[in-house]
């Protein structure tokens, strides 16, 4: 049996998997590849929001990673694997696994792709085992959305801006009502700079009759993304009322970088994310990088330099620096609304219905699987 180095990559997640499929390009014969993914599926989270309106769409964005044919012998892939924590050469599982009885996979390089924790729907609820459960909560909420009366939405980033949009175009009498403590849509986002992107958006939102109010915070204490069980009456800070028996709580990202907590202190920055070098290696770290939204820098498209950098260190050569592009959002307002920033400009919903609006790249994404859909 061949004595493989293990490239280990922990997470599934669209960064993470560009990036594995780079590197089964790109690494030497002695050096094989072992996924480790928590869950025995694979999510597509650009696509939860309109599964969570639209039926059949819960369909769409849940991949059964059996289904893969990413990986292949000498590579790995451990699916249904939640990892502990790590050492400086070794992935600690929760539990040993065929071929890892110990629950210790040793390493020669280690990439951490486990993105962000989100609420649910944006991430599959933590009390879901299967996929199968995972799908039951998705059709609850489509049902209780169309049974809704009047839906709340906190928070005016990406993630309320497209909710609202999708049940708008689903329901188009349904009272929506949009509220953020910030003074316009997006806002803090990293798009502050393109003020014409936020005001955009809003236009598109007031013309489809959805309401939106600025500076303003809601006590969200104890709800869920959900319907009440009666309508409520929420009061704001300046006495104005909303009534709704369905709310979205659109709010809580952070950085996922729970295996670091144990491992360095100074592993996790003040942010929460994991901090990393210029060339994506954790600070401190020759041999281990971190992907995607895990990370303390801005730079979307980092699986690219990652993939080459751990090649350019097998082979003893430079590592090259990230450099910031261009800013990029694309954000949907249901099938045919929406604007965003590509290459640095700001655009429409003519182009955004056709770049994203219509699939949310679910394509891509079964593509980048190498599964057929």
């Amino acid at each position: 049996m061949a004595n493989y180095k293990n490239v280990v990559v922990v997470g599934a997640g669209p960064t993470a998997l560009e990036t594995v499929g780079l590197l089964l390009k790109k690494l030497p014969s002695d050096h094989r590849i072992v996924l480790v993914e928590a869950n025995d599926f694979a999510y597509w989270p650009l696509g939860s929001l309109r599964a969570s309106v639209v039926p059949g769409w819960e369909d769409e964005i849940i991949v059964p990673l059996k289904l893969s044919k990413l990986i292949s012998a000498p590579h790995i892939l451990l699916a249904g694997t939640p990892v502990q924590t790590i050492t400086d050469d070794e992935v600690i599982l929760e539990a040993g696994v065929q071929g890892f009885e110990s629950g210790r996979i040793p390493y020669a390089y280690l990439v951490i792709g486990t993105g962000s924790q989100y609420n649910a729907p944006c991430r599959p609820p933590k009390e879901a085992k299967s996929i199968e459960d995972v799908k039951a909560y998705l059709r609850g909420l489509q049902e209780e959305v169309k049974r809704a009366k009047s839906v709340l939405v906190v928070g005016g980033g990406p993630v309320g801006i497209e909710f609202a949009g999708e049940v708008r175009s689903r329901y188009p009498k349904k009272p929506i009502t949009l509220v953020s403590a910030a003074k316009t849509l997006l806002s803090p986002s990293g798009m502050d700079e393109k003020p014409k992107l936020a005001s955009n958006l809003a236009d598109q939102l007031k013309k489809q009759d959805i309401d939106l109010v600025f500076n303003e915070r809601l006590d969200i204490s104890g709800l869920s993304t959900g319907l009440l069980d009666q309508g409520e009456i929420f009061t704001l800070t300046n006495g104005q009322t909303i009534t709704a028996d369905f709310v979205f709580l659109a709010t809580g990202n952070k950085a996922s970088v729970p295996i670091l907590e144990g491992y360095r202190p100074d592993a996790v920055s003040k942010n929460g994310r994991a901090a990393v070098s210029p060339t994506l290696q954790l600070k401190g770290s020759n041999n281990i990088f971190v992907v995607g939204d895990a990370t303390d820098v801005k730079e979307l498209k980092t699986s690219p330099l990652i993939a080459a950098n751990i090649v350019a260190s097998i082979k003893s050569l430079p590592l090259k620096e990230y450099t910031p592009g261009p800013p990029q959002m694309a954000v949907t307002i249901g099938t045919k609304g929406g604007a965003g920033v590509l290459m640095g400009m700001t655009v429409g919903a003519f182009m955004i219905k056709n770049v994203k609006g219509g699939k949310l790249f679910v394509p891509m994404w079964t593509k980048s699987l190498k599964v057929d859909k």
